[in-house]
């Protein structure tokens, strides 16, 4: 579960700092950094950095899915952010 949490906000950051690059607000999120529940979107960098493990963290979430899955939750959730490590790659 901790898996999920962890990576899948970082997924979620990767997400929101490549959709702020195409907008051209990324200094307007990583203004938001300072909120309490922000701390992933402290550098613009993430998506780069997080490239060199995307394609081993890409396969846990498959492994999430399934969990998720067989305790009756939705694993389709997982296997969305699941896409997010894929594209990375």
């Amino acid at each position: 579960s901790y898996a999920l949490y962890n990576k899948g906000k970082a997924a979620l950051a990767v997400l929101a700092f490549q959709l702020a690059e195409k907008h051209g607000v990324t200094e307007a999120l990583t203004a938001q950094q300072v909120r309490a529940d922000a701390g992933s979107l402290k550098d613009p960098g993430l998506p780069e950095q997080l490239r060199s493990v995307a394609w081993r963290w890409g396969p846990e979430f498959d492994e999430l899915a399934e969990t998720l899955d067989e305790a009756g939750l939705e694993g389709d959730a997982a296997r969305a952010l699941r896409q997010v490590w894929t594209k990375l790659t």
